[in-house]
């Protein structure tokens, strides 16, 4: 569940640490992934749940051993990894 931020007089509006906060809306963005083998332009981008060696939040190009969901409306822009297996993402809307 996403955080909401507090109100404090001193800090203005602010998020406690360890909160899980949204970045982005819509648009692109780059992230790491941990398995970039599958990848493709437009492929879709999965989570790992966590339900075995996973770590969950871990970001894949493939479902693999079935352990991932698909993240709704964020596919791959290029389909392409650099060296450190960081790909450019593309959020369409944010019905997630």
């Amino acid at each position: 569940r996403v955080g909401q931020p507090y109100a404090d007089n001193a800090q203005g509006w602010y998020y406690a640490a360890g909160d899980v906060v949204e970045v982005l809306v819509r648009g692109s963005i780059c992230v790491e992934l941990k398995d970039a083998t599958s990848i493709a332009p437009r492929g879709a981008l999965y989570i790992a749940n966590g339900n075995n060696s996973l770590n969950a939040g871990d970001l894949y190009a493939a479902t693999g051993t079935g352990h991932a969901i698909t993240v709704p409306n964020a596919y791959f822009s290029k389909g392409a990894v650099d060296g450190n297996k960081i790909a450019e993402v593309s959020i369409l809307e944010r019905k997630m």
